[in-house]
C-alpha cells in the first residue's frame, strides 16, 4: 500500500459525516496513532455512488467489491461534503472534484491504482479543510494573561500551579490549559482553564486529581471522595468539574479493582454529583465505557477530557506501531437529568471522523462501546 503523508496541525480534524451530523466540542487527544486503514461504515457500500441496481464504470465495479476501496471512497465522499460546507458550496471545489473524477479515476485501470489516487485525493482535501480551520482572535500570550488572572481570581496559588501552554479549540473557539501541582510522590493535583476565544470569558475548574504516576493513597483524595468511596476499589484518577451546569463541583473518577501499578482486572467510571447540601452521592457508573483491562494492546490506553456539562473518553488500541482511538463525548440533558452520547470519533490512519449518523439516544449508563468498535491490534 502507498502511504500518503499529511502534514496535521496539532488538533485533530473534526469532519461531521452527514449535514445533520453534530460536530462535537473539541478536545486534546493524548493518542495520535497511525495505521494503514480507514474507518468506514460496511463493505460493499460506496458513499458517492450506489453498488446496485446500476451499471457501473470499471473503477466503481473495483471499488464496490473490495472493502479497503470501499472505505477509501467512504472518506473521499466525506471529506469533499465538508470542503463543499467550510467553501460556502464554492463552485471550484465542484469543478476540481468532477476534474478528478474525469481525469484522474477513470484512467486507473487496476486497484493499485484506485488505491494512490485515492489516497492522494483525500490528503489534498484535508489539506484544504485544515487551511479553512476558524484562526483565533486571542494570541496565547493573551489567554494565559487571562488565565492566569481567573486562575488566581479563584484562590489558586501561581506559585505551585504551573500552567501548560494554552492550546486553542477551533470548534469550541477556546483557549484551555492545565494548571498542576507537582509532588515527589508522583501524584499531582491540577485544574483546568479555559478563556472564549470571541469573549474573553473565563472559566476555572475545581481541583482534582488529573493523573497519577504512583498507587493513589486514601490521604491524597478529598475527603468527602474518600468517605464515599471508602472500601470500594482504588481511585486512579480524579477529575473535577461542575457535569451538570448547577454551579456545584463534582467529580468525574476512575475507579479500578487493584492500586495503579498493579494490573487491574475491573475499571469503572463514576459520576459524583455534588448535592445542595454540599455532600456528595454516587449519580451513576459505567463498566463498560473505559477500556476493559487487557484489551488494549501494548500501545494502548485510555484518557479523559472534562469540561462544562461535558466529558470524553479517549480508548485507544494497538501495539508495535500500530493502532487507532475511539473518542466517545457524552453532555448532560437538563429534560433527562442524565448524560447522553453525543458524538462518536474515530482516530485512524491520522485521520479522524464522525460517526455516519446522530448517535442513538443513549445515556451513559446504557452505553456499549462495542457496538461502535472494530479493534485493529
Amino acid at each position: 500500500m502507498v502511504n500518503v503523508t499529511v502534514a496535521a496541525p496539532s488538533r485533530m480534524l473534526k469532519v461531521p459525516l452527514t449535514a445533520g451530523a453534530s460536530r462535537r466540542w473539541g478536545t486534546t487527544t493524548a493518542f495520535s496513532l497511525i495505521v494503514c486503514g480507514l474507518w468506514s461504515p460496511p463493505v460493499s457500500h460506496a458513499a458517492s455512488f450506489s453498488c446496485s441496481g446500476v451499471t457501473h464504470s470499471r473503477q466503481e465495479a473495483l471499488i464496490c467489491k473490495d472493502e479497503h476501496l470501499s472505505r477509501l471512497d467512504d472518506r473521499l465522499s466525506v471529506l469533499y461534503t465538508a470542503a463543499l460546507s467550510a467553501s460556502g458550496s464554492d463552485e471550484s471545489v465542484r469543478a476540481k472534484q468532477r476534474e478528478w473524477l474525469r481525469e484522474t479515476r477513470s484512467n486507473c485501470a487496476d486497484r493499485a491504482c484506485l488505491e494512490y489516487k485515492y489516497q492522494e485525493r483525500i490528503a489534498e482535501l484535508e489539506r484544504v479543510l485544515y487551511a479553512a480551520e476558524p484562526k483565533p482572535r486571542l494570541s496565547a500570550e493573551q489567554a494565559r494573561v487571562l488565565g492566569d488572572q481567573a486562575a488566581a481570581k479563584s484562590g489558586h496559588d501561581l506559585k505551585v500551579f504551573l500552567p501548560s501552554p494554552f492550546h486553542f479549540d477551533p470548534i469550541d473557539q477556546d483557549w484551555s490549559a492545565e494548571y498542576t501541582q507537582y509532588a515527589e510522590s508522583g501524584v499531582y493535583k491540577s485544574f483546568l482553564v479555559f478563556v472564549d476565544d470571541p469573549t474573553s470569558r473565563t472559566d476555572v475548574t475545581c481541583t482534582g486529581l488529573s493523573a497519577v504516576l504512583d498507587s493513589t493513597k486514601p490521604s491524597d483524595l478529598p475527603s468527602d471522595v474518600r468517605a464515599l468511596l471508602a472500601g470500594s476499589g482504588y481511585v486512579t484518577r480524579l477529575y473535577c468539574v461542575d457535569l451538570n451546569g448547577d454551579g456545584r463541583p463534582d467529580y468525574l473518577v476512575v475507579r479500578e479493582d487493584r492500586p495503579y501499578g498493579q494490573y487491574p482486572v475491573e475499571r469503572e467510571l463514576l459520576i459524583l454529583l455534588r448535592q445542595p447540601d454540599g455532600s456528595l452521592r454516587v449519580s451513576e457508573s459505567s463498566g463498560s465505557v473505559l477500556p476493559p483491562p487487557g484489551t488494549e494492546g501494548s500501545s494502548g490506553g485510555y484518557g479523559v477530557v472534562v469540561k462544562r456539562n461535558k466529558f470524553c473518553t479517549e480508548n485507544s488500541y494497538g501495539g508495535g506501531g500500530l493502532g487507532e482511538t475511539y473518542e466517545y463525548c457524552f453532555a448532560y440533558s437538563r429534560e433527562e437529568k442524565t448524560w447522553l452520547l453525543r458524538s462518536v470519533e474515530h482516530d485512524v490512519w491520522g485521520a479522524k471522523a464522525n460517526w455516519d449518523n446522530e448517535p442513538p439516544h443513549v445515556t451513559f449508563k446504557e452505553f456499549d462501546p462495542s457496538k461502535y468498535e472494530e479493534k485493529q491490534n
